[in-house]
Formats: C-alpha cells, structure tokens, sequence
C-alpha cells in the first residue's frame, strides 16, 4: 500500500472509518495516528483497538516509511491486522499486546518474518504456503469487515476470506 503524503493517508483513512459501522457494544481505544514532525511526510504510523463485549478484541497497526525517491510518498513497511482474546493487562489506556497471545486470526508484515499469518495455533505462515489469499493487497478496513461478518455470522475466518493453508513441509 502507497499513498502520496499523510494528508492522502488521512483522507482515505477518514473517510473509511467515517463508514464503518461497529457492532453494539464495542468500545474504541483509538485510532491513534501518529506521525513525523516534518509535515505531512513519512514516516507515520496508526494503532486502533476495537473491543467487544466478549473479552474479543481487533488490535490494527499500520507504519508507513518512505518509498524510494522515484516513488514518493509513504509505503506500508509493517502491519499488524490482529483478532483473537482480550489480554489480560491494560498498559497505557491500551491492551497491552504480547507475542504469545491468543490469536484466531493475525495478518502480518514485519521485518523478520515478511508476509505472513498467525492463524489456528501456527505462527508465521508464509505467504506461499497460503493459496486464495494475498496479503499485500489487505488493508484494515477489509480486515474489520471480515471480523464483523464473522463474529455475524460465526463463518470460519479461512472460509470467508477464501483461503487454504498448505501443510508445512
């Protein structure tokens, strides 16, 4: 994902969340965007949690740093589309995330593992291991209305976004 500034990212995003309806009862810690001093350049990063009423939780992680110079602009250099079991502890108004959390579905990319997912007790399931599915292409607004029609509807996660995940070999 790439977008020209900040200010592109703020609009798209804003214009996102204005349409997106959560269910009864859930509780937002955030959106928390954060960005660099130099104005409306990267690097900025955005953290969101989504708490509902059932000790289930979305935590939504997005940093973007700059793309090359022929380029321009911001592109996504992590993110971290996470769903599963509320911690415990709260740090700082927020869930205080740990790597070993209970996760029914975490989207990823980081530096050490690159694409990859957390899905049925497996941890870092690379992107060539998982068929239907391309990671790079997701954003967090598609990952919250994935959560909602399941949590709706109680789909398995892998049925609604139509993936399969290869043996390990």
């Amino acid at each position: 994902m790439r977008f020209d500034s900040y200010e592109a990212y703020d609009k798209w995003f804003t214009s996102e969340y204005d349409q997106t309806r959560l269910e009864e009862g859930a509780q937002e810690i955030g959106p928390f965007l954060s960005f660099t001093i130099k104005p409306n350049l990267p690097p900025w990063k955005l953290e969101w949690f989504i708490v509902f009423g059932d000790r289930k939780y979305l935590r939504l992680y997005e940093y973007f740093d700059s793309a090359p110079k022929e380029v321009g602009g911001g592109i996504r250099a992590v993110f971290s589309f996470h769903y599963g079991d509320l911690p415990p502890q709260i740090r700082n108004g927020k869930p205080a995330w740990r790597d070993h959390d209970q996760v029914d579905l975490r989207i990823d990319l980081d530096q050490s593992h690159g694409l990859h997912l957390h899905f049925r007790g497996e941890d870092h399931i690379a992107q060539d291991r998982v068929k239907g599915f391309e990671f790079e292409a997701y954003d967090l607004f598609k990952y919250i209305s994935v959560i909602k029609e399941h949590r709706q509807t109680q789909r398995p996660l892998d049925e609604i976004l139509g993936f399969v995940v290869e043996a390990a070999k």
